[in-house]
């Protein structure tokens, strides 16, 4: 009974005569307003150690997605936010909607990569470790698809994104479906601009229209090393990121 009256008043917010109400009524057990105050100090205090874990376990993750939205606490507006793996989900409400709510989720330094919708406080994060929502890309060509097909940026989205993996269909990701092409038609396909592979980037796969190519996959075989890097090195466009290519390669 605790815990259930402790939970609804703080996720539906319900108000504590409501709390003496369904205490009543529900549980059968006459309890009064400051019992209630007492049984949520007492669960915010139970709770406070399995939180922190949890925000250390987010910050730490190599992947997490965030969000935020506003929320109400003891009537004055506030916002929720949310970091969220895979196996955790981390929540912290705090005044700010600004950079000061994001430290107080994520911490000083941000580990990993960042996956967010467009909000300005976002732009904090390095560019390196921040991934723009993909639904959120997939609503923005979709408008631009509804304001007339023969929008360019709006076609992108119907055959942009492909995989050269052994399966022969299609590959759900996410909210987008990767179409299957065969590694030898991809210089030719002007609408693939993004490719997945596994393993034939690295075994003879040649296409020179290509800019930017980087690995996922941890690898620890010299040989397949060897192989990636120097079809990133030979790509005919590397000259437009060579301060990023190490002489050490």
């Amino acid at each position: 009974m605790a815990a259930t009256l402790a939970y609804r008043t703080g996720c539906p917010h319900v108000s504590k005569r409501g709390l003496e109400e369904i205490g009543a009524d529900v549980f059968d057990v006459p309890v009064s307003l400051g019992t209630i105050a007492h049984l949520e100090a007492h669960m915010s205090q139970a709770l406070e150690q399995p939180h922190a874990e949890a925000l250390a376990a987010v910050r730490a993750a190599k992947v997490r997605n965030v969000e935020e939205t506003s929320w109400k606490r003891s009537g004055k507006r506030c916002w929720l936010w949310l970091a969220a793996t895979q196996t955790v989900a981390a929540f912290v409400i705090h005044a700010r909607r600004g950079l000061e709510g994001l430290v107080a989720l994520l911490g000083e330094r941000v580990q990993g990569w960042v996956g967010s919708d467009r909000w300005s406080v976002y732009a904090a994060i390095p560019a390196e470790c921040r991934q723009i929502c993909w639904a959120h890309l997939k609503r923005d060509f979709q408008k631009r698809i509804d304001r007339g097909g023969a929008d360019a940026w709006g076609a992108l989205l119907a055959g942009a994104f492909a995989h050269c993996f052994d399966e022969d269909a299609d590959v759900p990701a996410v909210s987008v479906m990767l179409r299957k092409i065969d590694a030898s038609k991809i210089q030719d396909d002007p609408d693939a601009l993004v490719i997945f592979f596994k393993t034939a980037l690295t075994t003879g796969w040649d296409c020179p229209r290509a800019e930017v190519m980087m690995s996922f996959r941890k690898a620890v075989d010299d040989t397949l090393i060897a192989q990636l890097v120097g079809r990133m090195v030979r790509t005919p466009w590397r000259g437009r990121w060579r301060a990023m290519i190490s002489s050490t390669v």
